[in-house]
């Protein structure tokens, strides 16, 4: 995953350096205990428009998932909803912020983020989940 980077140096009349693309969260400087990469790598992998993850289209169609990808990353969402914590904090337990990571995690344990994904779709579809799983 990739973010855009503005940089400016100087104060108080800065000067405005080109914007960077980086990596995002730098492996080098990323704080295990910060949730935020987590949350921006969940709202990419759950969004059924990025691809990220063909297999589990079907079950991320609009309206299919309890909340919306895109509040992931929102502090309301993290506080409120058990399920989106759950999920968050299983990702960031592991270091699961990119899908290199994503891929490791699950060919160490097949059944990693199963459970709490299942937290974030209607119990309906649960059987779903478990027929597909994992879906890299």
């Amino acid at each position: 995953m990739k973010r855009l980077m503005h940089v400016t140096f100087g104060w108080p009349r800065p000067f405005v350096l080109p914007d960077r693309e980086v990596d995002y969260p730098d492996e080098k400087t990323h704080d295990p205990s910060d949730p935020l990469p987590a949350a921006y790598f969940a709202k990419f992998l759950l969004d059924p428009s990025s691809g990220a993850c063909p297999k589990l289209e079907p079950l991320l169609a609009k309206g299919t998932l309890l909340c919306t990808p895109s509040t992931f990353p929102t502090i309301s969402a993290r506080n409120q909803r058990q399920e989106v914590a759950a999920f968050l904090r299983a990702l960031s337990a592991e270091g699961a912020h990119s899908r290199r990571r994503l891929e490791e995690a699950m060919r160490k344990n097949a059944d990693f983020l199963k459970k709490e994904f299942k937290g974030l779709v209607p119990k309906a579809r649960h059987l779903e989940v478990d027929g597909m799983w994992p879906p890299l």
